[in-house]
């Protein structure tokens, strides 16, 4: 994926859609990206089945890598741009795929954090930042109505309704080691936050009890919580 006009500092997978073509189901997999130009990008990837790609897309992929003038490979993957999202006034530095909803949430160095409908072109919904620094990482769940970043050593998780906007704010991690990281399991009911000490703090958001995992030698910058938070 080679459009980008700096460095990619956040990404996000949709996971498989199934949407109709001729009258038949076509598995596609969307790929949100961040980037220093302050825009979100939103690739349409190739199905990749068995680890082994679509000959169609083998064909396009070396045609493409053929005319720019790299050398070609059997393990790169062309996908394409079906959309760039501009709005924010910093690099993106966040990025999480709401996959019911089929919008993405992402966050810049400014700490605005934007709601996009890949359907329009205008970001769905802003939700300013209440983090007391700027925001490193955000992470919402699969409904797009519970999502955390992480800011000024904290983590902010915020309950939205699509009428009444943000109706409850919690704040996780007061005490302890500044948070660096955030994820939101799909289901929206724990939240884990990478810590500066190199421990992740465990939240349960409906007893707000939360237990800590130890076991790193340095902060953990990147956080993420299997669909059935199980794994971690």
């Amino acid at each position: 994926l080679c459009s980008h006009p700096g460095p990619v500092r956040s990404l996000a997978f949709s996971g498989n859609r199934t949407v109709p073509r001729h009258a038949r189901k076509v598995h596609k997999t969307w790929l949100v990206t961040g980037c220093d130009d302050c825009a979100v990008r939103v690739w349409e990837v190739p199905e990749a089945a068995g680890h082994t790609l679509h000959k169609n897309w083998l064909k396009v992929q070396r045609k493409y890598l053929s005319s720019q003038g790299h050398k070609q490979s059997s393990t790169a993957v062309v996908g394409k741009v079906i959309k760039v999202c501009r709005g924010h006034s910093g690099p993106v530095t966040g990025l999480s795929f709401n996959a019911a909803t089929e919008t993405a949430s992402s966050v810049d160095t400014v700490g605005l954090v934007r709601v996009w409908d890949f359907t329009h072109p205008d970001p769905n919904e802003d939700i300013p930042s209440s983090a007391p620094g700027p925001v490193v990482s955000v992470s919402s769940s699969d409904s797009g109505h519970r999502i955390a970043m992480a800011g000024g050593g904290i983590c902010t998780l915020l309950d939205i309704e699509e009428t009444r906007g943000i109706v409850n704010t919690t704040v996780i991690g007061k005490s302890g080691s500044p948070v660096l990281s955030v994820s939101v399991c799909p289901s929206g009911a724990f939240v884990a936050c990478g810590r500066e000490d190199g421990s992740v703090l465990l939240y349960c958001v409906g007893n707000g009890r939360s237990a800590e995992c130890k076991g790193h030698t340095g902060p953990v910058r990147a956080v993420s919580l299997s669909v059935d938070c199980a794994v971690l």
